[in-house]
């Protein structure tokens, strides 16, 4: 085959592309009371874990979104940090109930 026929076949549509469609992910409306309730339920879960003498990273990460970050971010943002503190305080549970220490440090 010749090269004239397929190079039609293999040019590029003219102009730009559309964006693909990002998914809409469904945004779960919480009061502000229910909000603060919650995540003063993760600060309790982290400091009952924060005891140990090695503390499981995912706790330390949870408990850094709900100081550091919870302060300065719009409500809507909140809504975010909490649902991800969460995610993160369960699976630092569910680690600790297995015995085993999430990321333990290197010793050099």
């Amino acid at each position: 085959m010749s090269d004239a026929i397929l190079r039609p076949l293999l040019r590029k549509a003219p102009g730009r592309k559309k964006a693909p469609v990002s998914p809409r992910r469904s945004v779960e409306r919480i009061g502000r009371q229910e909000m603060i309730a919650r995540r003063d339920h993760c600060m309790t879960a982290i400091g009952r874990h924060h005891t140990k003498p090695n503390p499981n990273a995912f706790f330390v990460k949870a408990r850094t979104l709900l100081t550091r970050h919870w302060y300065p971010a719009s409500w809507r943002s909140r809504a975010d940090i909490l649902r991800n503190a969460e995610w993160l305080v369960r699976v630092g549970e569910k680690l600790s109930q297995a015995g085993h220490a999430a990321f333990p440090r290197r010793t050099a």
